[in-house]
Order: structure tokens, then C-alpha cells, then sequence
């Protein structure tokens, strides 16, 4: 009996499968264990989150939280820190845009945000906003979804459809986060220095949005509070990434909130949503996806 075609057909599928898994993620990095932050250490195992200082000004967390039976990352970022510096990703590429030449704007190299963050040496990162491949996954290059403003200079064009997150530089030299409802021009405060698109609005004046969907994702989002002097950051780990369910556009607003969140945004998540706190990548996702955006906070000691 002939088996020889057998395992000419077994040999062809492990071949295309390992094409596909190439094609897939050739731009994309596995995250070893030992890059994320050991849970006896941080890890709460209830939705009581234990804070824990970074520096004067930042502090991180990372608990379970029941309602939503998922995995969470926070950092509270305390913007009125004269200390405490934004930075952002976000290199041009020499190739133009041509499906947005008119409008001026190139595309962004890709990073992933420990990339970034260690080559920033930044204390906290997080990526932002939403992205397109215009060339194809085995390009770097990336288009982006929505706005994005970069030390005063806008680099992408806004969708007025998502929402954003804003920095408004101040006169003491610290900065002021606002959430924008609609990317329109006359939406942003005048000094806007940076700006990063998201999804949408989750928190509006300490209400939480409905949305029709209950689709449970891997999540990167960020809140308000204070007015607009207090940032959090959040992270909510990949359904798939053990016995982590992810969550909805509301449960991840119901956490902001119960974090103090009175404002919030909905950033890029699934596979894109990552958290780097010292250099280490505390959310919970197979792949280190590299994004076009990411921003983070450098922690700067008066001399």
C-alpha cells in the first residue's frame, strides 16, 4: 500500500502553516516570561487594586477584577509633576502617503512600545493610536486611524468619527490631559502639544457610555480625573493569554471609573495593546505587535 501521498499532503499543510504564521507576524517579537513584573510582588488577586509608587507622581497596579473576570494593568500618572515629562513614537517615513498626499502627511515607521520605551528609558509606556497596513503586514510602514499631534506639529490627519486624548501645555510648564469626543480642530485646547487618537468616548462627566457591543478584547484605554491633572493608564489582558477573558468597551469603562476615572477614551487594543513599566511589559498579549504610536513619561530629578 502507497502512503506516499499521504505525507506529501501532511508535509504541504505544515508548509502552509508556517507560511501563513510568517506572513502573519514577520513584523512581530514573543515576549519572554521574565518581561513582565512577578506577581508575588505586584499581583492583587481581588478588584481591590494595591498601588504601588514608580517615583513621586506615578504609581502601578495590576489585580483581577471579578465583575469582568479579567486581568488588569494601571499606572496613575500625576501630570501636575514638574518632574514628569511626555514623550511620544512617531518617525516618518522618506516614502509619502500617497492615498493622503493632498493632505501633506507620510507614513510612520512601526515600533513596538518596549522598543520605545527603552530606547527613551521612559518609566511607563503605552500604545495609542489606531493604525492601518497600507503596504501590508510585511511592511514597517503604518498609516494611521485618526489624529496625531507630535510636540506641537499635527502628523496625521483627525476622524472626526473617534475620539482622542489630548495634552494642553500650561504656563508652569506641566501639561493637562483632555478627552475629545469628535477629532475636530476646534475640539482641542489652543496649546495642544500632543495628541493621540483612540475609539471612542467611554466616560463622559462621570457617565459611562452604552455601545451595542459585548465583544470581550484585549484592551488599551485611558482616564481623567482631577481635571484633567491626573492620567490613568489601563491595560486589560488577551482572552487568550491564559485565564484571561478580556473585556467590553463598558466593563473597561466600569474599571476606569472604579479607578476614579471622570473622563475616558478607548486607545488601540487587541493584539496592538501593550503596557511597559520600567522597561518591562506588564500586560498580558502573546505577540509584542510593533505599532505606528506609543507614548510614555520620563521621570526627571531636578538637579
Amino acid at each position: 500500500m502507497n502512503f506516499m501521498p499521504v505525507k506529501a499532503s501532511r508535509k504541504a499543510l505544515k508548509l502552509f502553516f508556517c507560511i501563513t504564521f510568517s506572513f502573519l507576524f514577520v513584523n512581530c517579537a514573543l515576549i519572554p516570561d521574565n518581561y513582565a513584573i512577578s506577581a508575588p510582588e505586584y499581583f492583587s488577586p481581588d478588584s481591590k487594586p494595591q498601588w504601588h509608587d514608580l517615583c513621586d507622581g506615578m504609581k502601578y497596579t495590576t489585580f483581577y477584577d471579578d465583575t469582568a473576570a479579567c486581568e488588569c494593568q494601571a499606572v496613575i500618572v500625576d501630570l501636575s509633576n514638574p518632574k514628569i515629562t511626555l514623550i511620544s513614537s512617531g518617525q516618518l517615513s522618506k516614502t509619502k502617503n500617497k492615498a493622503e498626499e493632498s493632505d501633506g502627511y507620510d507614513y510612520l515607521i512601526a515600533e513596538n512600545t518596549i522598543s520605545f520605551a527603552r530606547r527613551n528609558k521612559v518609566l511607563v509606556a503605552i500604545n495609542a493610536t489606531p493604525f492601518n497596513y497600507p503596504n501590508g503586514r510585511l511592511s514597517s510602514k503604518r498609516s494611521l486611524a485618526g489624529v496625531f499631534i507630535k510636540a506641537g506639529e499635527q502628523l496625521a490627519a483627525m476622524a472626526q468619527k473617534y475620539a482622542a486624548l489630548a495634552f494642553e501645555d500650561l504656563s508652569d510648564g506641566t501639561v493637562k490631559a483632555h478627552i475629545i469626543d469628535s477629532q475636530k480642530i476646534e475640539n482641542f485646547p489652543p496649546n495642544t502639544s500632543y495628541a493621540f487618537g483612540g475609539f471612542w468616548t467611554l466616560i463622559k462627566n462621570n457617565q459611562i457610555e452604552e455601545f451595542s457591543t459585548k465583544v470581550k478584547d484585549a484592551r488599551s484605554a485611558a482616564g481623567t480625573f482631577d481635571n484633567g491633572r491626573k492620567l490613568i493608564l489601563l491595560t486589560i489582558a488577551n482572552p487568550k493569554a491564559g485565564n484571561h477573558y478580556g473585556a467590553t468597551f463598558e466593563e473597561t469603562a466600569q474599571i476606569l471609573q472604579n479607578l476614579g476615572a471622570e473622563n475616558a477614551i478607548m486607545l488601540d487594543g487587541g493584539s496592538s495593546s501593550t503596557l511597559v513599566v520600567q522597561g518591562k511589559k506588564v500586560s498580558h498579549s502573546f505577540l509584542n505587535v510593533p505599532v505606528a504610536v506609543s507614548f510614555g513619561f520620563l521621570y526627571q530629578e531636578e538637579e
